[in-house]
């Protein structure tokens, strides 16, 4: 069978997807950590493979979304976007935690994709499996992929927005409770064109702060421009999205 997934990785990225699929547990999760990574994938070859060689090859895995990161407390797991299709699970429960209720990284700052001179390969390059990314999401992205088709403006919809088009440091929305839907209906009454959310998001992109790249000042030191924050009214009675908007945080 063929898999144009990996004909795009390096010949590195692709040995170290099938090495990682025999480090990921039933459930297809995985400690992420780079010397963890490199011990358990290259034990017999630490004198020829680098941390930095591993960082670049997961980075290929993320870019290509064959594998999902998630942060809990301060460690980094991730997890095969499609393993419940290809896999038998037999354990009951994960040796790791679940991405469900984890900081999701979406498209983690720290880890850039090896680009060799092999890594365009020609699509029919033959694989023993298909790694079509867009069938059968884990249980952490079901609700996005639900959100995709809401109609706008819509809390479902403005809640998919902000995880497509959002700072890639921040948790994703992955629940939208009862007060969450009603801060963001009173927005969107109030701001109904999705060009101004997009705008929104755009901003976020031009400020350090919002992205978290900048230092902690006192009282700020666990700020976090998140979604709900987004949605909240600040000290001076403005809502936050307006001056998100207006460029106050650039």
């Amino acid at each position: 069978m063929t898999s144009k997934t990996l004909a795009k990785l390096s010949h590195g990225g692709e040995r170290f997807f099938w090495r990682l699929t025999l480090v990921a547990d039933d459930f297809g999760r995985f400690e992420a950590e780079e010397m963890v990574l490199l011990a358990r994938c290259y034990p017999a070859m630490l004198d020829r493979v680098k941390v930095k060689d591993v960082r670049g090859w997961l980075g290929e895995l993320v870019a290509a979304a064959l594998v999902k990161l998630y942060r809990v407390g301060e460690k980094t797991f991730g997890f095969f976007m499609t393993w419940a299709k290809h896999q038998r699970q037999r354990a009951k429960e994960s040796k790791y935690p679940s991405p469900a209720s984890a900081d999701i990284c979406r498209q983690p700052l720290t880890y850039t994709p090896v680009v060799t001179e092999d890594t365009v390969v020609p699509e029919d390059t033959e694989t023993t499996v298909d790694t079509d990314l867009r069938s059968q999401p884990p249980r952490a992205e079901e609700a996005a992929d639900r959100w995709q088709t809401a109609a706008w403006p819509s809390p479902e919809a403005l809640a998919h927005l902000y995880n497509s088009e959002g700072p890639d440091n921040l948790p994703a929305v992955e629940t939208l409770s009862l007060k969450r839907k009603e801060a963001a209906r009173r927005l969107l009454r109030q701001f109904p064109a999705r060009d101004w959310w997009l705008e929104v998001f755009a901003e976020y992109k031009a400020s350090k702060f919002l992205r978290g790249q900048t230092p902690p000042r006192d009282g700020h030191a666990s700020f976090r421009a998140d979604f709900d924050w987004l949605l909240q009214t600040g000290k001076k009675g403005t809502e936050n999205a307006v001056r998100v908007h207006d460029g106050v945080y650039r």
